[in-house]
């Protein structure tokens, strides 16, 4: 069975993910359980011509999972604008894949952004929060150790004991 096959690969980039913050490495692993998915669905519905259809709508999430990752690269690097624009033509480019070209026009594009819009904006939250979390974890902070208090019974060189 391909699931198994393919576990390793995907639990290693989520585990790459925990531990580093990396989101590379959350979008690959996320991209790899919808290939799966697709996979699955494309074997058990190989006889039917709903296949086809759920392998476009799975394709265009990975377009959308795509540009939001890409946002994230772009507003790491502090290009809040562009990151935005990754989000809107990747919006743009799953709905491009999904929808009747007779119906493709801004005002579709809008309605579908909105509604991704809070979902991704949650999710993004957490990725960076994640990742602040992560990076934060590794700085060393000062800190005081209580030690037992011992009178001298020596002293340096050049000094006398009293």
């Amino acid at each position: 069975n391909r699931a198994f096959v393919r576990t390793p690969e995907i639990a290693g980039n989520l585990t790459e993910f925990k531990s580093s913050g990396d989101a590379n490495a959350l979008t690959q692993g996320v991209k790899s359980i919808l290939y799966l998915a697709v996979e699955m669905f494309s074997d058990v519905l190989a006889i039917s011509r709903v296949a086809p259809k759920i392998a476009e709508y799975f394709d265009a999430i990975v377009d959308l999972i795509d540009g939001v990752s890409a946002s994230w690269e772009l507003h790491a690097e502090g290009h809040i604008a562009q990151a935005t624009e990754a989000v809107w033509k990747a919006v743009k480019i799953a709905v491009d894949d999904v929808t009747p070209e007779k119906i493709t026009n801004h005002q579709t594009y809008s309605l579908v952004m909105g509604t991704v819009d809070g979902v991704m904006g949650r999710l993004t939250e957490h990725v960076l929060d994640y990742q602040r979390r992560t990076r934060n974890s590794k700085v060393c902070y000062k800190r005081t150790i209580a030690r037992e208090r011992k009178r001298p019974s020596s002293c340096r060189k050049g000094f006398e004991w009293d």
